[in-house]
């Protein structure tokens, strides 16, 4: 899916949820792949969470994107479109691992802010470049905190598709934060 089309659709589902609210429907739960209801819930607010960090980390990145200046700009800016990309793609599995689970993703911006305690914004700050990506890193390792706690959580669950699919998110995190590192030292 192109970035475009990605940003269209996000902000689409953010405007029906949002107004879903407002209305007071409810929609009722899916048919679920897994059989336990309470494994679902669970399972289902620990995606939530990692969702909220890791769209709040999208959003961040991109800001930072768009902004980054200084004598590595030309290398800087493609390391950003390349982190933003992947994180994009990995809000849209985060939230259909959801929606498997029988629950629905959250999909608004005070959703994202309450769920996400470890990434805040600075709205009107633009960093220099490398403050820029210290706080990327930190904010990586923010969501890789979130996952190394949820992993054990899917492993007694014996939910090994969830332990799968949070590791493989794990990984693409740690892979992104050893750029980031790399460009501090």
């Amino acid at each position: 899916m192109n970035f475009k089309l990605f940003l269209a659709s996000s902000l689409l589902l953010a405007v029906s949820f949002c107004c879903a609210q407002q209305v007071g429907v409810k929609a009722p739960k899916l048919d679920t792949i897994v059989q336990n209801e309470q494994i679902e819930s669970t399972s289902a607010e620990k995606f939530n969470k990692i969702l909220a960090e890791t769209f709040l980390l999208y959003v961040k990145t991109l800001k930072y994107h768009w902004n980054i200046r200084g004598p590595q700009f030309a290398s800087l800016h493609a390391m950003l479109n390349s982190h933003y990309e992947q994180l994009a793609k990995q809000i849209d599995g985060i939230a259909e691992r959801v929606r498997m689970l029988g629950d629905f993703p959250i999909g608004t911006c005070v959703e994202f802010l309450d769920q996400s305690k470890g990434i805040k914004e600075q709205p009107g700050v633009n960093p220099k470049d490398m403050q820029m990506l210290s706080e990327l890193l930190a904010d990586h390792t923010s969501v890789m905190d979130s996952l190394k706690e949820a992993i054990p959580f899917f492993e007694n669950k014996k939910e090994t598709d969830n332990v799968d699919f949070a590791t493989k998110l794990l990984e693409e995190h740690q892979k992104m934060a050893w750029f980031l590192k790399s460009h501090l030292e």
